[in-house]
């Protein structure tokens, strides 16, 4: 199986979820001298309010924004600043944005049976109804080589435990044309013996700007169906045991 470059730190989705530098979540357009189009891939209030901070600190200057607008104007002074400062300027840590996928089910078991339920058996945590291939791979942390189906197309993804705090969270990532954070999250119910089981997804298609509105949508609207089936699963699993 021909494997995608294993990218979990290089994963855009995971560097916009945990951004260290501007860089991680903006895109570079228009270059100009002293000026600087930055499309924002985080549009959440603390994500913008922090690359603005990070980019007057380094040196730059942001023109106003329109209301629907998801992009910033820097203008800078080249004996002050340049665009590689801009983009290397460094964040504070932020909290997500908004995940495009949420879905929670209530379990009628304690939170450790849950997770045993969920935790325990062959292949990833993650499993869309198109993963027609499943390879585990050596080493730590748990890792997989699968293929999901997209029509006639077969696509390689490589997905990733990159965080794993039992019995309360997991998250995976997914690197390839679809690149994904799925956290999954386990929290307290109205008394011991009961818990919510929570999945958020954060994802973006790889490819040409309509191929990633056009399939992101589709990826989107079929999330949104199979998450509540694997959290549904995963609940009956628990009450049984």
């Amino acid at each position: 199986m021909a494997l995608p470059h294993d990218a979990t730190g290089e994963n855009p989705i995971r560097r916009m979820l945990y951004p260290s530098t501007v860089a991680d979540v903006v895109t570079p357009r228009q270059p100009a001298f002293g000026r600087l189009r930055l499309e924002l891939q985080r549009t959440d209030g603390p994500g913008v309010e922090a690359v603005i901070a990070a980019l007057v600190a380094a040196g730059g200057s942001i023109e106003p924004r329109r209301a629907a607008d998801s992009s910033l104007i820097v203008t800078y002074d080249h004996r002050v600043t340049d665009e590689r400062r801009l983009l290397a300027a460094p964040l504070p840590s932020l909290p997500p944005p908004t995940a495009r996928v949420d879905s929670t089910v209530s379990i009628a078991a304690p939170v450790e049976r849950a997770w045993a339920a969920f935790a325990t058996g062959d292949g990833p945590p993650w499993r869309p109804p198109a993963m027609v291939e499943v390879e585990p791979l050596a080493g730590d942390p748990p890792s997989w080589a699968v293929v999901v189906a997209a029509g006639p197309w077969r696509l390689p993804h490589h997905v990733t435990v990159t965080s794993a705090h039992p019995p309360h969270e997991l998250e995976v990532t997914v690197s390839g044309k679809l690149n994904a954070v799925v956290r999954y999250q386990f929290e307290g119910g109205a008394n011991d013996d009961t818990c919510n089981f929570r999945q958020r997804m954060w994802f973006a298609l790889g490819g040409t700007a309509i191929e990633a509105a056009v399939g992101g949508a589709l990826i989107e609207a079929l999330a949104r169906r199979f998450a509540p089936e694997q959290l549904e699963a995963v609940r009956r699993k628990a009450e049984r045991s």
